[in-house]
């Protein structure tokens, strides 16, 4: 077995013990590939981004760049998840972030500019998520979900619905788009937009509201303290109430 095959299975053994979880021995197995590559960096980098160790990846991402290893967008996708999931990260980390995503050209690459904005939310930084939007010369759904989810987050349910008026003609919107929006709705408490695009999934674009769509209006009448329309809600839901009970907003 050549040296290339050995360090293809080693990769995808990181990449395993790290969705099961098992980080150290991902790190081990990591420490002991002799002839790593970009998959073995980035597989690495994103295990320490799921297993909420930020300082790790950050380290790791150095330690990459001094053995000459370029990273490339996979790589960079990684750490702002890291960035953005993780407790222990400051607004300063993700900034620095930011700023090698300029310094490398990566702004015209629609999957990191939309991490980075999505980054940007989770720190509470609306005003600098919105700028990089709106910067954004190409966007794809992803990019709208993702600012439309971010307003919601923070209660600021009317500019997530702007947005969303915005393109639901000039896109074809999916079931996440909807969930982004109801969501945003319910946290806002905007009882009249929330059922007016519940309500308009089947009617103007064809989607069938699955268990998430109904957790959302859910939640919203609950929340608006109307639990006789959310009861009513929910014995007229044509999924069986356990599948929505599985879901939240």
């Amino acid at each position: 077995m050549g040296l290339d095959s050995d360090t293809a299975i080693r990769n995808a053994m990181i990449v395993t013990y790290s969705r099961c979880g098992r980080v150290e021995l991902a790190q081990e197995l990591f420490d002991g590939t002799a002839n790593k590559d970009l998959v073995s960096w980035s597989s690495m980098i994103e295990a320490y981004a799921q297993a909420d160790m930020f300082d790790r990846a950050l380290n790791l991402f150095s330690d990459m760049k001094l053995a000459g290893v370029v990273p490339d967008h996979v790589v960079v996708l990684g750490l702002i998840r890291a960035c953005a999931n993780s407790t222990m990260s400051s607004i300063r980390y993700a900034q620095c972030i930011h700023a090698y995503i300029v310094r490398s050209l990566y702004q015209q690459n629609v999957m990191v500019m939309t991490a980075l904005i999505d980054m940007y939310v989770k720190r509470g930084k609306l005003r600098s998520a919105r700028t990089l939007f709106d910067r954004m010369q190409e966007k794809n759904l992803v990019t709208w979900s993702t600012m439309i989810s971010g307003y919601g987050m923070h209660g600021c349910g009317k500019e997530s619905i702007q947005l969303f008026d915005q393109i639901k003609h000039s896109m074809r919107l999916d079931h996440i788009a909807f969930v982004s929006v109801l969501s945003a709705c319910s946290h806002s408490g905007l009882m009249e937009e929330g059922w007016r695009c519940f309500n308009s999934m089947a009617s103007e674009f064809g989607i069938a509201p699955r268990p998430a769509h109904y957790a959302c209006m859910v939640d919203l009448l609950g929340r608006a303290g109307k639990l006789n329309e959310a009861r009513e809600f929910i014995e007229n839901m044509p999924i069986e109430p356990n599948s929505v009970c599985g879901d939240h907003c």
